[in-house]
């Protein structure tokens, strides 16, 4: 356990110096998994709340790695998942999470696109929707209404931010000059 502790010490130490990329290197044997889950929480800045399900030891070694790719990549490994939804990773085992998403409340929000089409943004959207998600285009707002899971509207929100800029234009000045040349030659 101790070697955990300045594991993890010199794990929250680095990562403060380098806190713009976030990388991680951690070496643990044998740790409890809310031990884990802490320290990851510590270096990625973030609040981390685990069910009662998530329990047991786990043992792996990252060099050099983005701390949330190797979050997943640790809960992948131990069978286990996550939920980010306003600032809070919920992690949980794959049964609770499947369960969460089968009797989760589906949440139905306007997305108003400004400068893409929405045809277009449509089909990329389609893809990160559950199986009960559906998708409508409002051609007179040019918006997206979309019912799923909160956490998926979430994800949405962020994608959206990313595709939806404003195309560079050009502008173009012209002026307009009269001349009267039998004025000019007086």
């Amino acid at each position: 356990m101790k070697v955990f502790k300045l594991i993890a010490f010199t794990m929250i130490l680095t990562s403060m110096l380098y806190a713009v990329e976030k990388n991680i290197t951690m070496d643990v044997e044998d740790a409890d998994i809310k031990t884990v889950l802490r320290a990851f929480a510590a270096v990625g800045e973030v609040n981390i709340v685990t069910t009662k399900g998530v329990t047991g030891t786990v043992t792996f070694h990252i060099k050099n790695v983005p701390w949330r790719q190797a979050l997943k990549s640790l809960l992948d490994a131990y069978g286990l998942a996550m939920i980010e939804r306003e600032g809070i990773i919920t992690v949980m085992t794959q049964q609770e999470f499947a369960q969460h998403r089968d009797i989760a409340e589906l949440e139905t929000r306007i997305f108003r696109i400004k400068y893409a089409d929405a045809h277009k943004i449509q089909e990329v959207v389609k893809t990160m929707l559950s199986t009960r998600g559906e998708i409508k285009i409002d051609e007179a707002t040019n918006s997206l209404v979309i019912t799923d899971l909160g956490m998926n509207l979430f994800r949405v929100e962020e994608l959206l931010a990313q595709l939806d800029k404003p195309h560079p234009q050009v502008l173009i000045q012209a002026k307009v000059v009269e001349v009267d040349y039998d004025a000019a030659r007086s």
